[in-house]
């Protein structure tokens, strides 16, 4: 079954988003980063929370302001990564006339007005395809 392992790992995306309240309706390529942009900050607390736990218990000294700042740097540069790559993601999809696979990001402009990616196997639809990308670009740009 060749789709299979594509299927598994959408329906996994999509749970994170419906969980993490990110729309299931956002091309992957936009959807993904917006997911782990929005988890980092709860991956920060719980790195701030072991290094606490692990103080309590005595297996490390105190937390010294430079590990609360190294974690608070790195929550704050992975925030601002994940978002350029959505917005990236975005961008190029504008480059090419919003003809983008919404899951691989493959340039579709010069494919047939319905059929399935080359790239990834995904079926599209041209008129499908752009209104995603048109909403998630506006979804974006709201927030």
């Amino acid at each position: 079954m060749p789709g299979a392992p594509d299927q598994q790992a959408t329906s996994r995306a999509n749970r994170v988003a419906r969980t993490l309240s990110i729309d299931s309706g956002l091309p992957e390529a936009v959807r993904r980063p917006m997911c782990w942009h929005a988890l980092t900050p709860v991956l920060a607390l719980l790195a701030l929370a072991v290094l606490i736990v692990l103080d309590v218990a005595g297996v490390v000294g105190p937390p010294h302001a430079a590990a609360i700042f190294g974690i608070g740097g790195a929550t704050i540069a992975l925030c601002v990564l994940w978002r350029h790559l959505a917005v990236r993601a975005l961008r190029r999809a504008a480059a090419a006339d919003h003809l983008r696979c919404p899951s691989c990001t493959y340039d579709l402009r010069a494919l047939d007005d319905v059929g399935a990616c080359p790239e990834c196997g995904r079926a599209y639809e041209h008129d499908a395809v752009r209104q995603q990308w048109l909403d998630a670009e506006r979804r974006l740009k709201r927030e």
